[in-house]
């Protein structure tokens, strides 16, 4: 059955088509039906949900809201150009009742206490689960707690030593002082050996303080290394906490324990009885060279009708041919409006006025002037609102009409352009998945696989599922088996790599 997204994306143009040019709802209706498209008012409860379009009445026909397709198709758009909505609301389909309430109403007939028991259940398998985090929380705590304290019994070993190192030097230095007061004659001699035991007490005080530097380095990186170490301790499992206080005698993880491990023994059970069908792998092998020519099929086809497609150019949008079309307006009303040839030569006139010796002559000049610009601009002021109203009135409604078409054309275009580039990057994508699988099934075969637990039909098998099928029979190999194998096919293949050259 084809899938809501696939059906959305060979829908879309045909559902934009008719709600382009429908007029009213019926019209609508009758269109869509033509192309096998229902249409659909979904409510949730007393709530509607707006428009949907499907495939059929039928409450498993793929479809989709109607936002999805374009904001033209939703519900107030529609009601806007055609009225009021005329279908009647529909409830999507209820679920099926829960595997829990099926379960407690079969437990609940055969057993009147099962509800207690499970309550039971419940409670010790909260208690047990607010013990495991308090242990947790506490195993956490203890592991920061003493790597704290590791750290600050190092600072405070470091700390000591330092002090000690600064008193030695003070000492040093103040019997250095004493000896030199004794010693030197004279005040000059005498600063000069208080200021040489200070250069060398500042240099000593230099090294040890590089010296510890160093060894505080040091220190970090041994405390670093033991923190690695302790975080390398994990927590027990909850499954390994809870056996252990059910060892302990606590009567509630003994019953946790029961229901962790009767699940996983109707888990193992199901999978041994469960009947796998064994397949070769000559059969994968055909399969998937069926998929390869189906994807290379499809990826052909699309590419061609994506070549063949009619190209359509981007239109400007109304707001850009509308300024367009003003600006020529502005244009012929300037160019309607201009001084005549009689106008031109009395300005030629009053601009060699304006540069007379006599002012009364200049300013009668440029006051003539002005009168002359003056009824250029009341000319203009005055053609461009009628051209602008003539424009509006003739030639808007058909610009309009064009300009909606042409949008309706390229929106279909490029539509089309991008399904077609969807399903040719899908096709692939697929063609180039396929060499890796057939590695994993080259890998597998030297390792002396030959057939493959698989409950899919080879038929109609998906190239998904077959990956996966793979690739888990692939990881459950053992490592140095897969490494071998591997080794020797690349191996083998730069063998026959070095042969071709060679020839």
């Amino acid at each position: 059955m084809i899938d809501a997204t696939q059906w959305v994306q060979n829908a879309r143009a045909t559902i934009l088509t008719a709600v382009d040019s429908a007029r009213s709802w019926d019209e609508l209706i009758q269109q869509l039906d033509r192309d096998g498209v229902v249409v659909k008012l979904i409510a949730r409860g007393t709530r509607v949900q707006g428009l949907a379009f499907a495939q059929g009445r039928g409450p498993g026909a793929p479809g989709c809201g109607a936002s999805r397709i374009h904001p033209h198709c939703k519900k107030a758009a529609l009601e806007q150009r055609f009225g009021a909505c005329p279908f009647t609301p529909e409830q999507p389909p209820r679920r099926r009742r829960s595997e829990l309430r099926d379960r407690a109403e079969r437990e609940a007939n055969t057993d009147p206490r099962w509800a207690l028991r499970d309550a039971q259940r419940i409670v010790d398998h909260a208690r047990m689960r607010s013990e495991y985090a308090q242990y947790r929380d506490r195993f956490f705590a203890d592991r920061h707690l003493a790597s704290g304290e590791r750290r600050e019994v190092a600072w405070e070993r470091e700390s000591v030593q330092r002090r000690c190192e600064a008193k030695r030097r003070r000492e040093a230095r103040r019997l250095l002082r004493a000896v030199a007061r004794l010693a030197a004659r004279g005040a000059v001699a005498r600063q000069l050996a208080y200021w040489s035991i200070d250069t060398m007490m500042n240099r000593r005080r230099a090294h040890e303080y590089d010296a510890g530097r160093v060894r505080w380095e040091a220190t970090k990186i041994v405390l670093a290394s033991e923190r690695r170490r302790a975080r390398e301790e994990k927590p027990l499992a909850y499954r390994s906490f809870v056996t252990e206080r059910a060892r302990a005698g606590d009567l509630g993880a003994q019953r946790v324990v029961d229901a962790l491990v009767a699940p996983a023994r109707d888990r193992s059970e199901h999978v041994a009885q469960r009947d796998l069908r064994l397949v070769r792998l000559a059969e994968i092998r055909l399969r998937l060279n069926i998929i390869r020519a189906e994807e290379d099929g499809r990826y052909q086809r699309a590419r061609l009708e994506r070549q063949h497609l009619q190209h359509v150019e981007r239109r400007p949008t109304l707001d850009e041919a509308l300024a367009a079309e003003r600006r020529r307006i502005h244009e012929r009303a300037a160019e309607a409006t201009r001084y005549t040839d009689v106008e031109r030569v009395r300005l030629a006139q009053l601009a060699r006025e304006k540069r007379s010796w006599n002012p009364l002559a200049r300013r009668a000049a440029a006051k003539e002037e002005e009168r002359l610009c003056g009824e250029l601009r009341s000319r203009y002021e005055k053609a461009l609102p009628d051209a602008t109203r003539e424009f509006e009135q003739h030639d808007l409604p058909q610009l309009e009409k064009q300009l909606a078409g042409h949008q309706r054309a390229y929106r279909h275009y490029v539509d089309a352009s991008l399904g077609l580039e969807r399903e040719m990057n899908n096709a692939r994508a697929a063609r180039d998945e396929v060499p890796r699988i057939e590695r994993r099934l080259n890998v597998l075969e030297r390792a002396g696989v030959a057939r493959i637990d698989c409950d899919l039909a080879m038929g109609a098998a998906r190239l998904d599922d077959l990956a996966a099928v793979i690739e888990q029979q692939y990881r459950a190999l053992p490592n140095e088996i897969r490494r071998d194998v591997e080794y020797s096919i690349r191996k083998e293949q730069r063998a026959r790599d070095s042969m071709t050259i060679d020839r």
